[in-house]
Formats: structure tokens, sequence, C-alpha cells
């Protein structure tokens, strides 16, 4: 009957399953545990077991089942706003678990098996998740580190899209040797940010680069901070960097560094660009990219009938038209 009572308890259930479990994992249980449930459930009551609320786990998975290697953590409980086990947050969460603590996941060479590990607080799927919510997660978004290298943390992770992500997964796995080449040690090697950072060096300082004489040929440096791209990446991190988005100078005369510069997109940098020309309309100067957004009149087009001497009223006529009129020209064309 003591015996039928005992089969009953959820931790007896527990105490089965970790022999189960150490063969599945190709680890061991310690002899007091294996050959004693009793020894095993007053460790458990010692060490903050609750009937239904908890798991057990290991703290290093290069270690068995013993009691200087075990846990129990929180059951997850999780909100409605992510919907739970069914939502793709959870799996995100499930999957860096398995890879950081499963030595028979696929992708655990790549990860715990470099000693990449999440961090203690995200045992716990809800600090996960508020973690996330505060971190503007939405479906569809991937976890991703900023330093390649570096463990699953708070400070450490972000959330980017598919394309970005793929950028970084597809960049080296930097081995302890090779971590010390500056090109490689943040991880982030051949990503979009990595290539824009490098570009703004190269036309800064690479006299064979056909647009250095725009850049560094006109005496423009790269700042000394951002000479270390951690440096660059920070700044873009916290200063609205996204994918799409390009590096703009404030002052075309002007240095890349931080206060200089913004992200801009690729629109706009074109409004922007030292060579564009100005055309003033009435009194109203505007760029030909941007009368041709208002107009909807294409640039080419615009930059022809300007040329070409066309009257104002029939400038942003339809493509259609072709008849050029020469009178009452109110037109400056000027380049800057």
């Amino acid at each position: 009957m003591k015996k039928q009572r005992i089969q009953r308890e959820k931790l007896y259930n527990t105490w089965t399953d970790i022999k189960r479990r150490a063969k599945k994992q190709n680890t061991y249980v310690c002899d007091e545990w294996r050959s004693n449930y009793q020894i095993f459930k007053v460790w458990a009551d010692a060490n903050g077991y609750e009937e239904g609320k908890v798991s057990l786990v290991r703290i290093d998975n290069s270690k068995g089942f013993e009691p200087a290697n075990c846990k129990f953590i929180e059951k997850y409980t999780h909100g409605k706003k992510h919907g739970g086990y069914n939502s793709k947050l959870y799996s995100v969460w499930q999957a860096l678990h398995q890879k950081c603590n499963n030595p028979n996941n696929p992708h655990y060479s790549s990860f715990g098996g470099r000693g990449i590990k999440m961090c203690t607080e995200w045992d716990n799927f809800v600090n996960f998740q508020k973690w996330a919510e505060l971190n503007d997660y939405r479906e569809g978004l991937l976890i991703d580190r900023k330093d390649l290298n570096g463990s699953y943390t708070p400070s450490n992770c972000m959330f980017t899209s598919k394309k970005e992500h793929s950028a970084t997964k597809n960049s080296p796995i930097i081995s302890k040797r090779g971590s010390e080449n500056p090109a490689y040690k943040h991880g982030k090697y051949n990503t979009r940010l990595y290539n824009i950072w490098d570009t703004m060096k190269q036309r800064c300082t690479n006299i064979n680069r056909k647009d250095f004489e725009n850049y560094g040929g006109r005496g423009i440096k790269v700042c000394d901070e951002w000479l270390d791209f951690n440096n660059f990446y920070n700044w873009a991190m916290n200063n609205g960097y996204e994918v799409g988005l390009t590096i703009e100078r404030k002052d075309f005369d002007g240095n890349y560094e931080p206060i200089n510069c913004e992200w801009v997109t690729l629109q706009q940098q074109a409004r922007n660009k030292r060579q564009n020309h100005f055309v003033t309309i009435s009194g109203e100067t505007k760029t030909i990219a941007e009368w041709s957004e208002i107009s909807g009149i294409p640039p080419k087009t615009l930059r022809y009938r300007i040329v070409n001497g066309w009257d104002e009223n029939d400038l942003f006529s339809p493509v259609d038209r072709t008849l050029k009129r020469k009178k009452n020209k109110i037109i400056v064309f000027r380049e800057e």
C-alpha cells in the first residue's frame, strides 16, 4: 500500500524519469539517487521542490544527475499575449534551451559545445517573455546575439528579421585562435552593418577606390572611435539603425563621427547627394528627385525637359506630351 502511494507521487515519476533521461543523454545518475528514492526525495524537499510547479534540470550538461549538479526550475506559465506553449516565442525560447543544453541536439556542437549558454534568468520562460515584450518582439522575428562568441543574455541579444539573421548565421564560426583576428572577433563579419562600416572606411582611406576623391581625397575621415567596429555597431544600434537604412553625414564636408551622422532611407540619401541638381520653380527650390516625387514625372524626363527649356506650365505635364515650349522660362537650374 505504501509502495503504491509512493508511486502516485509526481516526484516519484521525476525520479524514475531521471534514469531514462540519463540513458538517452548518454550520462549518469549518481549511485545514491539511482538506488534510493527516499534519499532523492529528501534532497528535493530541501531544494525547492513543489509538486506540479517545477522541473528538474542539470546545471552543467557535461556532468550527470547528482545533487551538486541539479536544480529545480519553475514550470513555465505563459501570458495570453504570445499564446503560451503554442506561441512562436515559446518555440524560440525552447530552441535556445535545446541547443545550449542538450548534447543530443544537432546544433549543440555549435552552441553548448562551444561554451555558449543561456543565462539562468531565462530558465524561466516568463522572464524571457517579459524581456521579449520590452524589446519589440513581434511574430516572425528571430533572436540573435550581438557577439556571436557570447552567451544568450539580455545585454547580448536582440530580435532581427530573417534576412538579417541569415546574414549573421552565415558568418564564420570563430575558433578561439581565430578570434584574435580583429576582423572576426565581434562575430559579425560579412553582415550588412559590417559592410557599411567597411565601405565607410575604404572610401576614406583607399586611394584605389573610384569614390576616394569624393571622400578621403577631400579630407573626410572616419573618427578614431569608429575605427573599432564594436563602437560603430553600438552607436548604430542605439541610433535607429534598421535594415534598409544607410549612413548619411549631416554636413557633407564633415567627417564620419557620431555627432555628424544619422540613418536615412536610400531615397533620402539620393536627395542629399552632393552632386544633386537643384531646380527653382516660381521661387521654390527642390532637387529633381523631390520634384519627381511630387509630380510623378520620372527624374530623367524632368531633367530632359529642364535642359531643353520647357515652359513651367508644361514641365509637369503627362509623359506622352512631347511639345517643347521655350517661352515664359522662369526656371533656374543650378548644381550644388
